[in-house]
């Protein structure tokens, strides 16, 4: 996988996302450009691990991406499971869920109403930055 810099916007401080991507090398990447973006970013290497971390928090996520195949808990699993918590204290509603995925077959995944978005791998930041910042500020 790679990301593609076609100039970010400003850094949005503070927001805290978590990203379960299983291949190593793509979740490193993904970490390191969420940081250069400005986000506190967390990496889970499968579903299970996501879920874990997600409730072990003791500051909530403001956002999580899903990569869609993961072996054991995948990403459609990992939010179902996700969906179900409860909101945070101090929102209006959920954590966003965001399905990550080199697939173009989404539609049914994104009309199940698990997800709140979607982002193509490869990933372009300033995509990547706009869908976190709006889908956020709806939170």
């Amino acid at each position: 996988m790679s990301i593609q810099n076609t100039g970010a916007e400003d850094p949005a401080p503070g927001l805290r996302v978590l990203v379960a991507e299983d291949n190593r090398v793509n979740r490193e990447l993904v970490l390191a450009v969420l940081c250069r973006l400005g986000y506190q970013a967390t990496g889970a290497a499968d579903g299970a691990e996501a879920i874990a971390l997600f409730d072990a928090a003791e500051t909530p996520f403001d956002l999580v991406l899903l990569d869609l195949n993961m072996p054991g808990v995948g990403g459609a699993e990992a939010a179902r499971e996700l969906h179900g918590r409860p909101v945070p204290a101090g929102r209006d509603r959920s954590v966003p869920l965001v399905l990550m995925t080199a697939e173009t077959d989404v539609i049914d995944h994104l009309t199940t109403g698990l997800f709140s978005g979607y982002v193509a791998k490869p990933l372009a930041w300033n995509d990547l930055d706009a869908l976190i910042k709006r889908l956020v500020a709806l939170s």
